[in-house]
């Protein structure tokens, strides 16, 4: 997981930069676009997310791509509430030099929170019941275990 969460910082150190030089300023129309523009950018940090731990944990491209399909709606959607307002925060208030480092402490949290929605299996598949990852045991096991 160190290595997945260590991709995204990578990633976001680099949209950060771009964001500054692209769009200078902290008025409220320029952080608008700024956190919007990040917010859209979070489908890929998942995709990153999810490829390194597949990668990681010696899973298919089929079954990479099929836990990102299932589970990255769910996440876009948390990760919206949360980094929506810290970005705003971010990119407001502190300065370029600080902002993976605040973001860096949010996901901490955050991608313990993605660990958990990778590694579960309560997401409907299809309607045939539940997803289930090679390395978790079939919910009804969750559930009479």
């Amino acid at each position: 997981m160190a290595a997945a969460g260590a991709s995204v910082g990578i990633y976001c150190h680099f949209l950060y930069r771009c964001l500054d030089r692209v769009l200078p300023g902290r008025d409220v129309r320029t952080l608008t676009k700024k956190v919007l523009l990040d917010n859209l950018s979070a489908p890929l940090q998942f995709a990153i997310f999810f490829g390194v731990l597949s990668r990681v944990e010696g899973r298919s491209f089929r079954e990479y791509f099929q836990e990102l399909r299932h589970k990255g709606l769910h996440l876009y959607l948390a990760s919206s509430c949360i980094y929506a307002p810290a970005q705003f925060i971010n990119f407001r208030f502190l300065r370029p030099q600080f902002r993976v480092l605040y973001v860096s402490v949010l996901n901490l949290c955050f991608d313990t929170y993605t660990s958990y929605v990778a590694h579960t299996t309560t997401y409907q598949h299809n309607g045939h019941g539940p997803l289930e990852t090679p390395d978790t045991p079939a919910r009804n096991d969750l559930i009479d275990g």
